[in-house]
């Protein structure tokens, strides 16, 4: 994410699962309430350690629910899974047919995103320590 508007989106509830099911029945489509501003970071270097760039902070600029199955959300889903290669042809990646009926039993959170430049001027770049790998902290939460 790099642009002044980003998009993702995420799996925010199976349908059958009651827990997350209340939490996600939160969720409101639209101009989100005021929030707590959100770190970003990329990964230049895939698979390297320590290779995590901060971004800046952003804040959702807007919210939209996929619903299990619909349209839109194949659309998505489709659009994901193609790549454009160096010649600018769209190229569909093949997808495991038990992943893709389980990403479509989701109910996916599409999350629009801005640079937050207040935050930004308050917060400024994290303060982040790094963690030594031979602490005894396997990565597990405590």
């Amino acid at each position: 994410m790099s642009s002044t508007n980003d998009t993702a989106s995420a799996p925010c509830a199976k349908p059958e699962d009651s827990s997350s099911t209340s939490a996600a029945q939160q969720l409101k489509e639209g101009f989100p309430e005021d929030h707590a501003p959100i770190a970003m970071f990329t990964q230049p270097i895939r698979g390297a350690n320590r290779s995590f760039q901060f971004l800046g902070w952003y804040k959702i600029n807007r919210l939209q629910l996929l619903e299990p199955g619909s349209e839109d959300l194949v659309r998505r889903l489709s659009k994901k899974w193609e790549t454009v290669d160096r010649l600018g042809r769209v190229v569909p990646r093949q997808r495991d047919l038990k992943k893709w009926k389980e990403s479509m039993s989701y109910r996916w959170a599409v999350i629009k995103m801005e640079r937050d430049e207040e935050a930004e001027k308050e917060r400024g770049y994290p303060k982040i320590e790094r963690i030594d790998e031979d602490d005894g902290n396997d990565g597990e939460g405590q």
